[in-house]
C-alpha cells in the first residue's frame, strides 16, 4: 500500500456546524468516560475548542451528514452537549475504504492515550481480515500501533466470541488481564482432549471466572502466572486432572 494511506494529508481548516458532522461507525475508541468528559466540557466552556477535530467529505447516504469524523470524536461530544453551532475542522479526503478509514483512525491516534485495549482488539480484527495477514510487523506497520500491544489484542481475540461483551464493559469484575494472564494455560490446555477449542476453553475460562468471582481458590489474575511456572511439575505428576473439576 502507498505511503499516503497511512498519513491522511490535511487540505484546509474550516468551523462546520456540529450538526453536519457524523460520529464515524469504525472508530476503535467505543468506550467514553464520562468524568474525562465531564472535565473535557469544563475546559472548552471556559476557552472554546483549541484543537481542530479532522473530517472528511462524507459521499454516503448513511451518516446522512456531509462529514464524517476521524479524530475528535470527544471534542465533538463535547460540542453537541455544549449546544454550540460550530466547531474548528481539518478537512481530508475521504478514505478510500473501511479499511482505509481504520488505518487512519489508528494512526493519528498512535501518539496519544490509548484506546481501551478490546475495543482497539475489535477493529484490529477487521484489519488482519482485510489485508490477510495477522503478522504483527505488518500491522503494527500498518496501523502505528505497538507490536506489544498488537500481541495483546490478539490474544483477547483468540478467547471464543461468548467472551466479548465481558471484555467490553469498562471497571467490570472480570478484566482484559484476566484473560491475558489466563491465555498461556488455555491455550496450552486447548491441544488436550478434554479442553480442546472452543466447547474445552469456554468450560476452562467459565470455571476459572466463577472460582475468581468467589475469591475463594485465588484473588489475583497474575497468581495465574504461578500455575504457569509450576506448569512443568504438573504435567510430570499427572495433575492436570485437577482443571477438570
Amino acid at each position: 500500500m502507498s505511503e499516503q494511506l497511512n498519513k491522511p494529508e490535511n487540505r484546509t481548516l474550516f468551523d462546520l456546524n456540529v450538526s453536519d458532522i457524523s460520529a464515524n461507525p469504525f472508530n476503535p475508541r467505543l468506550i467514553f468516560d464520562p468524568n474525562d468528559l465531564s472535565e473535557l466540557k469544563k475546559s472548552i466552556s471556559k476557552v472554546g475548542i483549541l484543537v481542530p477535530v479532522t473530517v472528511y467529505r462524507n459521499s454516503k447516504s448513511h451518516p446522512n451528514t456531509p462529514y464524517i469524523l476521524l479524530d475528535g470524536e470527544r471534542r465533538w461530544r463535547c460540542a453537541q452537549e455544549l449546544n454550540l453551532e460550530k466547531i474548528p475542522a481539518n478537512i481530508i479526503d475521504e478514505p478510500s475504504d473501511d479499511t482505509q478509514n481504520i488505518l487512519y483512525m489508528f494512526n493519528i491516534h498512535h501518539f496519544r492515550k490509548e484506546w481501551a485495549l478490546f475495543p482497539t482488539a475489535l477493529k484490529l480484527e477487521t484489519v488482519i481480515e482485510k489485508i490477510g495477514t495477522d503478522q504483527e510487523t505488518v500491522l503494527s506497520d500498518f496501523t502505528g500501533v505497538s507490536r506489544s500491544m498488537i500481541r495483546r489484542c490478539k490474544t483477547l481475540l483468540w478467547f471464543p466470541k461468548k467472551y466479548r461483551d465481558i471484555l467490553m464493559e469498562k471497571g467490570g469484575k472480570i478484566s482484559t488481564d484476566f484473560f491475558i494472564e489466563l491465555y498461556p494455560i488455555a491455550f496450552k490446555l486447548s491441544s488436550l482432549p478434554n479442553f480442546y477449542y472452543p466447547d474445552g476453553t469456554i468450560n476452562l475460562v467459565d470455571k476459572m471466572i466463577a472460582k475468581f468471582l468467589e475469591k475463594k481458590t485465588f484473588y489475583d489474575v497474575k497468581e495465574f502466572r504461578e500455575i504457569r511456572n509450576q506448569w512443568d511439575f504438573l504435567k510430570k505428576m499427572d495433575l492436570l486432572q485437577n482443571f477438570r473439576n
